[in-house]
């Protein structure tokens, strides 16, 4: 009997032993599969982007010339004049002709504004225009800091025009622009960059509000495009201080929360520090926050994408939900701060947000090619390719190799098999 009494006791001590060794690895979850990307949206389901391209906007500096002897004032025409349609076209608007030849082809026309203007208080340009060929738009400008001469190639936006007969609305996005800051001396228009220096002009003008996505957005416009940081672009979820956004997903073993997140134009330097901060929650559980980033107050130029990861393996095996939030001032620990406040204007890019996880041992590799098409060896320096000369410290670097042909496909086709 006393046998069995404790044959018992120690049958129920494995089970327990077994029961808590389940419960420990059994709640680790699945390997990932790869990669899932997050597609955060409001708290009404809705996407971000739609309600900023909502957002009514402001209009300063409005021209909308009708015929020849129409002033454009304050803006100025370089290099061009305006004319009449003859009797074979058709149409009476403001048509602009570059009328400076340079070369063999003509100067491009310019629509100029040297009236000063403070860059918060406009977030991008606006031109409509008519009866023109495909090209590319540009707009450059001059902070009042700066002598007349500074060199501000570095400083400019561009939009596609398209070829078309009928009236389209072009829109150069400022406010996401790491130079559009501080007091504007100058603006210099270039309606088109190459092509016949000819179209008809509808409307310009400055707007504050709105929003203009970037390019290359999904397929369902649930994204803003793709934002730059310093040459660097990414998959951007936009929203302002205050108006988190959400999104579902089932956490592997080993889960992560990775993205990158930029400020809009001016949101450092409001003199408070951010906060971004990621919360999970199972169900209708409460709130907790997995991670954070402080970014400091600063009057320098949003130039970059800070990265942000929170550990989720406390959720592996889980389905939740996640609560992207940004709020100014100092930290606090209340699930409702961040909350409650209004889509007003873009702050904050949530950038490329994904979930990362253990991938299974077995796996077969994934295998990116990066080639660079006609680069010297010599040209692959530290000074000028910093992430490169990062990636070959970490990387098997062959310092002898030969391409087999001088040619970019057949060399690429060699390169493959």
């Amino acid at each position: 009997m006393k046998f069995l009494r404790a044959l018992g006791r120690s049958a129920a001590a494995l089970a327990f032993v077994l029961l808590a060794a389940c419960s420990v690895g059994c709640s680790r979850g699945e390997p990932a599969t790869g990669v899932v990307h997050l597609a955060p949206k409001l708290a009404s389901g809705g996407a971000s982007v739609a309600e900023l391209e909502r957002v009514a906007k402001r209009a300063s500096f409005v021209v909308e010339p009708k015929v020849r002897t129409d002033s454009i004032a304050p803006w100025k025409l370089e290099f061009a004049e305006v004319r009449s349609y003859d009797e074979t076209e058709t149409g009476t608007g403001f048509r602009v002709i570059g009328n400076v030849r340079e070369g063999d082809a003509f100067k491009h026309v310019e629509i100029v504004l040297d009236e000063p203007l403070d860059a918060g208080d406009v977030d991008a340009l606006e031109l409509v225009v008519r009866d023109t060929q495909r090209g590319l738009a540009r707009l450059t400008w001059r902070r009042a800091d700066e002598p007349a001469d500074a060199d501000t190639w570095t400083r400019h936006v561009d939009a596609h025009i398209e070829d078309s007969k009928d009236e389209q609305t072009i829109t150069l996005s400022l406010a996401d622009h790491p130079e559009w800051r501080g007091r504007i001396a100058r603006l210099d228009l270039v309606p088109k960059q190459d092509g016949w220096q000819r179209f008809e002009l509808v409307r310009l003008s400055l707007v504050r509000g709105g929003f203009t996505p970037g390019p290359d957005r999904l397929e369902d416009n649930s994204d803003a495009g793709l934002v730059a940081r310093e040459r660097q672009t990414r998959r951007s979820f936009p929203t302002d201080f205050d108006v988190p956004l959400f999104a579902r997903a089932d956490v592997p073993r080993g889960g992560r929360f990775a993205c990158e997140v930029a400020l809009g134009s001016g949101a450092r330097s409001l003199g408070e520090t951010t906060w971004c901060a990621v919360d999970v929650r199972e169900g209708t559980n409460a709130w907790r926050n997995a991670g954070r980033l402080e970014l400091a107050p600063s009057n320098a130029p949003e130039k970059e994408w800070y990265t942000f990861a929170a550990d989720l393996s406390d959720w592996a095996g889980r389905a939740v939900e996640l609560r992207l939030r940004a709020f100014r001032g100092a930290w606090t620990d209340d699930p409702t701060r961040g909350v409650g406040g209004s889509l007003a204007r873009v702050n904050v890019h949530w950038g490329a947000p994904v979930i990362l996880g253990e991938l299974e041992k077995d796996r077969r590799p994934n295998l990116i090619l990066v080639t660079l098409d006609t680069t010297r060896a010599d040209a692959l320096a530290a000074d000028r390719t910093p992430y490169f000369d990062a990636l070959r410290h970490q990387s098997l670097d062959f310092t002898n190799a030969w391409c087999s042909c001088n040619a970019t496909s057949p060399s690429h086709a060699s390169i493959l098999t």
